[in-house]
């Protein structure tokens, strides 16, 4: 009733900017998309209708902006999901001057330089039920903040207020064992977020700092047995401060980047006292200017848990992109491997688009997440997916 109720609605609002011509700026997706586990499950298996839109008045210098999606699941049952489900994307105001500007609603912030995981991408929690890890545009559950940002010459900063906390959404399983979401304390879950970044751009590279108070970003997995003495992995969360830093420099077609990251206070799986994780990883990525839609990227990560007796993460990462056709047909493959821990993670994906207007897309996802490694409610996850959109 709500995927029907929401085209109805999208429907109704279209006729009525059409008929007062207003001038208003208006896209949409609809089409299908599945994420099939190898074991013979899907994670998700939906239709789905997507409307953006975005509108400035004349008279003022100001900026709209919506957007919000709806999808009707065939695997509802299966992952106790409801059968339709309404996602409000953005609906956000914004307006920018010559010191900085706001943006203040519903929106999406994204924070640090490099690529595949994203330690600095805080200010956002994940769905992880029904994209990647890697995904990061589509996975980040948008805010409701005040976003602030000021300039002056080679200077800049920033500002974020988000007045209550989100957990991740995760998949039902784990190797088999169902997850379930402790119960906690509201004013843990449920308190506000806040930060500050500032920066300096000069010809050539960018330098940020950054402090965030936000709810743990990977849950720690406590195994236990319900009440029907059948294993299941509890989810526990906590209130936690990260400080870290970027820096990106552009020398030809090559770019540096390192993303630093510290946070205090994070709960931890195997460990019952609370940890302070750092993670650092700097690679480059060479786009030739001699080859057209070819990007090739290296990383090395360097990760330390703080618990007694456990290894610090060396790993590595690559990421290789490539464009044909104008950019109508793009493959691209990431993997990261550690050196100490189990951690391995392999994704490839296609797109083709055809038609004007329509898209094919397929993936595939492969993950082994070590205990000790923040994402183990990953571990054993081998699926692929497949995604047909129609753009208008």
């Amino acid at each position: 009733m709500k995927f029907l109720t929401f085209i109805l609605a999208c429907y109704a609002f279209t006729h009525s900017v059409v008929q007062a011509q207003v001038d208003l700026e208006i896209a949409g997706e609809a089409g299908y998309e599945s994420r099939y586990r190898l074991t013979g499950d899907f994670d998700i298996s939906r239709t789905f209708v997507g409307i953006s839109s975005r509108y400035t008045p004349s008279v003022l210098p100001i900026e709209f902006k919506f957007e919000g999606w709806a999808w009707k699941n065939f695997s509802a049952q299966q992952n106790q999901l409801a059968e339709s489900e309404v996602s409000l994307r953005e609906l956000s105001i914004s307006q920018w001057l010559d010191w900085g500007g706001y943006r203040a609603g519903l929106q999406s912030v994204q924070w640090g330089e490099t690529f595949g995981y994203r330690p600095l991408d805080l200010v956002q929690t994940r769905n992880y039920r029904d994209y990647s890890f890697l995904d990061t545009t589509r996975s980040r559950i948008p805010v409701l903040a005040i976003n602030a940002t000021w300039m002056w010459e080679d200077f800049r900063g920033q500002l974020i207020f988000n007045p209550r906390s989100e957990r991740p959404i995760l998949s039902a399983t784990v190797n088999g064992v169902t997850i379930i979401n402790e119960e906690r304390d509201p004013s843990i879950l449920n308190s506000p977020e806040f930060g500050t970044k500032v920066g300096i751009t000069k010809e050539g590279y960018n330098l940020d700092l950054y402090w965030y108070r936000h709810l743990s970003r990977s849950p720690k997995l406590v195994s236990s047995l319900n009440s029907n003495a059948v294993p299941v992995l509890t989810t526990f969360y906590d209130q936690v401060h990260s400080t870290g830093g970027s820096f990106s420099m552009a020398i030809s077609d090559w770019v540096l980047r390192t993303d630093a990251l510290a946070t205090f206070n994070q709960p931890f799986t195997g460990s019952n006292q609370t940890q302070t994780t750092y993670s650092l990883t700097t690679g480059t990525d060479y786009s030739p200017s001699s080859i057209e839609g070819l990007t090739v990227g290296v990383q090395g990560h360097i990760d330390r848990y703080n618990i007694i007796g456990s290894p610090v993460n060396l790993a590595a990462s690559a990421l290789v992109r490539k464009a044909f056709l104008q950019g109508k047909l793009s493959f691209e493959g990431q993997v990261y491997q550690s050196l100490t821990l189990r951690d391995q993670w392999l994704t490839l994906q296609s797109r083709l688009f055809f038609l004007e207007q329509w898209e094919i897309q397929l993936g595939a996802e492969w993950v082994s997440a070590d205990p000790l490694s923040p994402f183990y409610f990953f571990d054993g996850v081998k699926r692929v997916s497949t995604e047909l959109t129609l753009r208008f």
